[in-house]
């Protein structure tokens, strides 16, 4: 298009380092808002021509000084969850999307048919809500079958795992720091990061391995690598 430089409004933090002369991405200022997760995927060429103005700032600092340049801003909430589908429901806006979404089998982990779930598209792995089954302990959804119009159920231990394969895996810097070291690893946005070790197996994919077992690891999630606040890179979950 012409343009020197691409100005984005995630909450993180451009910088080019002064030891390797290269470009980092870094966590934002206000963590509580920090969007470094979804950039995993971007090369040295590409963050050399993003800035991100909004990386040093809070949100409430934002918020202020938008609101005292567009007044129209002062009487408008914060968007959330999915904030281009309207009324927030993306029950609706799968249904408009996927036209034959068809009711199916909830089953435990022993293979037992134990309630009817609305269609699978409506479900992700760990959700404890929603799911209409009266049982002696909370049931969480731990895996989909879309082949089989299927959800397996279990409860809390059987949604927790050690480890996890990665594909397309890419870093920031062009390369990892090692083949095997230690990172802080985040398997979703809202998702409180956890130690790790990541062992990469190929130039796609890596496998990575928690100090403690973590919950509802998801195939087709991101999994992002920290050091400190600098963004190492990631991959997708193929499998945990």
């Amino acid at each position: 298009m012409g343009a020197g430089y691409l100005a984005t409004g995630h909450y993180c933090r451009i910088e080019k380092s002064p030891d390797i002369k290269l470009f980092e991405i870094k966590k934002g200022f206000d963590k509580s808002k920090d969007q470094s997760y979804v950039l995993w995927k971007l090369s040295q060429n590409q963050i050399s021509n993003f800035k991100t103005p909004l990386g040093t700032f809070s949100k409430n600092d934002v918020m202020k000084k938008a609101r005292k340049f567009f007044k129209f801003l002062e009487k408008k909430s914060e968007s959330q969850d999915i904030c281009f589908v309207p009324g927030n429901n993306y029950h609706l806006f799968l249904k408009s999307k996927l036209k034959n979404i068809k009711k199916g089998n909830i089953i435990n982990t022993e293979g037992k048919v134990i309630g009817t779930h609305k269609g699978y598209p409506f479900y992700t792995i760990g959700q404890r809500k929603g799911l209409g089954i009266s049982y002696k302990k909370p049931l969480y959804v731990k895996e989909i079958i879309p082949e089989r119009n299927i959800i397996v159920t279990g409860e809390k231990k059987d949604i927790l795992q050690k480890s996890m394969e990665v594909k397309d895996v890419n870093f920031i810097a062009g390369s990892p720091p090692a083949n095997k070291f230690k990172a802080m690893v985040k398997i979703r946005y809202n998702f409180k990061e956890a130690p790790a070790q990541i062992k990469i197996i190929n130039r796609d994919k890596a496998e990575v391995i928690f100090d403690a077992p973590q919950e509802a690891i998801t195939p087709g999630q991101s999994a992002v690598f920290y050091i400190d606040d600098t963004l190492m890179g990631g991959g997708i979950i193929i499998r945990s």
